[in-house]
């Protein structure tokens, strides 16, 4: 499986532009001081100009163009959170670009990078995306991207750091070991980086409703019935024990019309894969921005329609 690099907004190249103003205004009052004293033997001489500020000129041009030369200190990398996951835990794989040196330097983008995701045995790991637009627009980046011919990922480092230059991410769904090979082409050559990570068995982490990356909120489905739905943000699966009772009341939080449901469960919990959402009751009631449901589940009160 051969990935091409997303498209990305280059920023401004202001060193760049600084370095051709200064040589500009040093050339132009170069040429200004001997077109006014040339021949006058006086101090503005260009002969003597040259011999007192040569060296000075040649030693600014020679200091910008080393410095705007300097990513070639910098090494490609491509890194991970953890050295394993769990089948269904989304693996985020970032591509950077890393400065060595102790001062900022400035990377003047990349045209390609490839990345091949594979088990031992050769098949591929598969790719995870929020959405379907998210697939389509890298798509559309892509063909761009081909299609322009244009460099990415400009931009300066700070000293001793990196830039992330890609992010990736896979969602594996059996066990063994993967090894992730990416591979960078840019104006000072082609780098490669590898990464080997263990795959382990299915793994769900236990949370309850308050937990970090847990939401539990009210929608309305196509029969216009209101239902509760858990959505995991978190990149791991989560398993989070069922419910009762629900109470659901009409009009206000404290209305005395109200349906309170005892229920009896086969499980004692659902399992959520990362980045999913799951649909844990649905009520045979239908809301009105007059008359509201407050439905109080894992000892939350939630409104729909929402206030």
């Amino acid at each position: 499986m051969i990935l091409m690099v997303r498209s990305m907004a280059a920023p401004t190249n202001w060193f760049l532009l600084l370095l051709v103003l200064l040589s500009v205004a040093i050339v132009t009052g170069l040429m200004v001081a001997y077109n006014r004293y040339s021949g006058t033997g006086g101090r503005y001489d260009p002969a003597i100009l040259l011999r007192k500020y040569g060296l000075v000129v040649l030693l600014l041009l020679v200091i910008g163009f080393g410095y705007i030369n300097l990513d070639h200190y910098c090494t490609f990398n491509i890194s991970s959170d953890n050295p394993s996951y769990g089948i269904g835990e989304v693996i985020e794989i970032n591509c950077t670009i890393n400065n060595p040196l102790p001062i900022p330097v400035y990377y003047r983008g990349h045209t390609l990078i490839e990345v091949t995701t594979e088990y031992s045995n050769g098949s591929n790991v598969r790719r995870f995306y929020f959405s379907n637009n998210e697939i389509a627009a890298e798509d559309a980046a892509e063909a761009a991207r081909i299609a322009s011919g244009e460099i990415y990922g400009r931009g300066f480092i700070a000293p001793h750091s990196e830039k992330i230059v890609r992010t990736i991410r896979y969602l594996p769904e059996y066990t063994g070991r993967i090894q992730v090979v990416a591979e960078c082409t840019d104006i000072t050559g082609t780098d490669s980086a590898n990464l080997s990570l263990e795959i382990t068995e299915y793994e769900p982490v236990w949370v309850e409703v308050n937990s970090s990356g847990i939401i539990v909120f009210l929608n309305e489905n196509d029969d216009k019935r209101i239902t509760v739905i858990l959505n995991n943000s978190n990149p791991y699966p989560v398993r989070i024990p069922v419910y009762s009772p629900v109470i659901t009341h009409f009009g206000s939080p404290d209305s005395e019309s109200r349906l309170v449901e005892y229920i009896d469960w086969m499980s004692a919990h659902w399992d959520i894969p990362a980045y999913s959402t799951k649909q844990i009751h649905q009520t045979a009631s239908h809301a009105t921005v007059d008359t509201p449901i407050y439905i109080t589940i894992y000892g939350i009160t939630l409104r729909y329609p929402p206030p």
